[in-house]
């Protein structure tokens, strides 16, 4: 998986992988697993909650309580379909940058 996302997507997936093990963690062990501070992982849980919503992810939704975040899940979510996801997204836009360049060097 590494090979195929950016390491923002990679964070991001790390993140949710480690939300959807623990169910709740505080920022502090997040920070130090990441190795981010806390205003980078409230940034990428305001973006993957948007992510959530451009996908139509109703299976789950992310909580900030004080100092500990949680992901709430309904009984069917699958944190493969949210990887495969970002997986999809990311190829894509690589092939785009591939395309552009193919372009970009055939015609000069």
């Amino acid at each position: 998986m590494r090979a195929f996302l950016d390491s923002n997507c990679r964070r991001k997936v790390e993140l949710l992988i480690l939300l959807n093990k623990e169910n709740d963690i505080t920022f502090n062990v997040l920070s130090r697993s990441l190795g981010v501070s806390r205003p980078t992982i409230l940034r990428d849980l305001e973006e993957i909650q948007t992510k959530f919503n451009e996908w139509q992810v109703t299976e789950a939704a992310i909580a900030i309580r004080k100092t500990t975040v949680y992901l709430i899940v309904k009984e069917n979510f699958s944190i493969h379909q949210i990887v495969l996801n970002y997986l999809n997204e990311n190829l894509r836009y690589q092939a785009l940058v591939e395309i552009f360049h193919f372009l970009t060097y055939s015609f000069t």
